[in-house]
């Protein structure tokens, strides 16, 4: 998305295509984002204790 900013967002992106969630997670990067990238379901729960997404991907 041209010229929009995500500055300040915590995402956390859970997808098992290791390729695409970490493209994703330079967009949202390079747009202000914290991002965390897990591989699927359950690693995205353990990850919320110690990072609190404001998305979930």
């Amino acid at each position: 998305v041209v010229g929009a900013t995500a500055e300040k967002l915590n995402v956390l992106i859970a997808d098992d295509n290791q390729d695409a969630a970490i493209t994703m997670g330079w967009i949202l990067e390079a747009k202000g984002c914290q991002v965390q990238v897990v591989e699927d379901g359950s690693s995205a729960l353990k990850a919320v204790a110690s990072f609190t997404p404001d998305l979930v991907l």
